[in-house]
């Protein structure tokens, strides 16, 4: 349901949508719904395998360009970006239960293999979204990172106040 879900949650600008509408009454732009089951680059262009939604056979589309508009991958398990494959693989991290990010405390601390709440590593946006939901919008992050910046002074402000 994530990528229903996402379509309708967020909007895009009207200036954008404008342009869109106008690429498509023109044809400049088509929209297919399916899943991608091959490209195939040659000097011309590319030559993409679509299976469409409801139809038995793939449809062979020759295109000048492919834009990925799927968002971001959120199955941190099958991410192969070297920070996040290291923080896994010493255990330090684990995917949060419903694969939509990293497991994560309500203060945002990572949840370690074994279940340890690290005091060091800590997450925010969009990676959290297991635990938090809907934290991919800028003003969502930026209450986290308020309320995270708030947790980890609070410690050195609780002490400041006890030397004043």
């Amino acid at each position: 349901l994530r990528p229903w879900w996402d379509v309708h949650r967020h909007r895009m600008a009207p200036e954008v949508a404008a342009r869109i509408e106008t690429a498509l009454r023109t044809g400049r732009l088509l929209i297919h719904c399916g899943r991608v089951q091959s490209l195939e680059a040659d000097r011309q262009g590319i030559t993409a395998q679509l299976q469409l939604r409801g139809e038995d056979r793939p449809l062979p589309l020759r295109v000048a360009r492919v834009i990925n508009c799927s968002g971001p991958q959120s199955d941190y398990g099958r991410i192969a970006h070297p920070l996040i494959r290291n923080l896994l693989a010493t255990g330090l991290a684990r995917p949060d239960p419903l694969g939509l990010g990293l497991a994560v405390t309500s203060d945002n601390a990572l949840i370690g293999r074994d279940g340890a709440v690290s005091n060091r590593l800590f997450a925010i946006g969009p990676v959290t979204k297991g635990t938090f939901w809907e934290t991919t919008s800028v003003p969502d992050i930026r209450t986290q990172c308020e309320q995270l910046a708030d947790h980890l002074i609070g410690p050195f402000a609780a002490s400041s106040r006890a030397f004043a």
